[in-house]
């Protein structure tokens, strides 16, 4: 399990921003993330990152916060 610090974090269908948006998780929201992979890099300052979550409940892939 697995707790994301972000606000309103949106789940995509995979791992690019232009991708279909599933869902947005709360702040603080737990989920289980199976894996990470690379995909499109996302800034949020102060953090660039492209490395993006399998969320196995979702079936979807979302960016990481770190």
């Amino acid at each position: 399990m697995d707790r994301h610090m972000g606000v309103d974090v949106n789940v995509r269908a995979d791992s690019t921003t232009t991708s279909r948006k599933l869902t947005a998780l709360p702040a603080g929201a737990e989920v289980l993330v199976l894996r990470q992979q690379r995909g499109q890099e996302v800034s949020v300052r102060p953090h660039t990152n492209d490395r993006w979550a399998y969320l196995p409940q979702y079936a979807v892939t979302s960016p990481t916060s770190t």
